[in-house]
């Protein structure tokens, strides 16, 4: 009986010793992790050639990596059927950046650029596209024709409306075209060295037939005008005045009539 209870004894014994050790893994354990807890868990920096995010089917739906000849950074996302819808970064064979936006077929239809090869080093801008993938619109800044502001085309690519300044902003204007890209309307301010500013319209080939301007340099600095002009022979430069209104700073206004070959008719008063 003894000998059951001693040997009852000794395993209680071990059982305690071995629950003491236990508790002490379990505190340093707990120690450990309180540690780990006071500092940082992510890493400042992650390096790779590239990444890639991909679905529950392995589908790539961002791709973030170096592209083309001159391994330019891109970021391209694609739709869960692997079309791309947008991008950002630098073209892999210029050094042209921007973004670029496309529908559920693929096709562009809003971007940004900045040009920096070719021609047109130096534009940059937003523009909008058709379902057809055309640029129809857009806001930019010009180098190559001194223009900071927005612009209308037609699918055939044609300019019909255009608003905006020079590069220095000191001529504001608005323009409309025709469908065959001739420009028909203007409105303008300071459109001369005398600071005019006019409404301007011209006929389908090109030749002005009206003009109604305020310090225009037709009749000097302070003069206001308003002016009629013949078509000679639909594309004869030499379109005579043959009516309209004026007067000179500090006077009255008058009023002329001529015929076709600009010879005067009558004049008021």
């Amino acid at each position: 009986m003894e000998d059951r209870n001693q040997g009852l004894t000794n395993r209680l014994e071990r059982l305690e010793r071995t629950n003491r050790r236990m508790k002490l893994i379990g505190l340093v354990a707990l120690g450990l992790l309180g540690m780990a807890a006071t500092k940082d868990l992510y890493p400042d920096v992650i390096q790779a050639k590239r990444f890639q995010v991909v679905d529950a089917k392995g589908n790539v739906l961002m791709d973030l990596g170096k592209f083309g000849s001159k391994n330019h950074p891109n970021l391209v996302i694609y739709d869960a059927k692997g079309v791309i819808r947008a991008g950002i970064g630098i073209d892999g064979e210029s050094d042209n950046s921007g973004t670029a936006i496309f529908d559920h077929n693929g096709t562009l239809r809003a971007g940004t650029s900045m040009t920096e090869t070719g021609p047109n080093k130096g534009t940059s801008g937003n523009f909008a596209y058709d379902k057809n993938g055309l640029v129809r619109a857009g806001v930019d800044v010009d180098q190559v024709n001194d223009f900071a502001g927005f612009f209308n085309l037609d699918a055939s690519g044609r300019a019909r409306a255009s608003a905006g300044t020079s590069l220095e902003a000191t001529t504001p204007f608005y323009n409309l075209y025709d469908a065959n890209g001739t420009q028909r309307a203007s409105m303008s301010v300071d459109y001369d060295d005398m600071g005019g500013e006019g409404l301007f319209f011209w006929d389908k080939y090109s030749i002005e037939r009206v003009t109604l301007n305020v310090d225009g340099d037709f009749l000097g600095v302070g003069s206001e005008a308003a002016l009629f002009t013949n078509n000679n022979g639909n594309t004869d430069p030499t379109a005579s005045t043959v009516g309209g209104f004026f007067s000179f700073e500090g006077g009255g206004g008058n009023f002329f009539t001529n015929d076709t070959n600009g010879n005067p008719t009558g004049q008021l008063p």
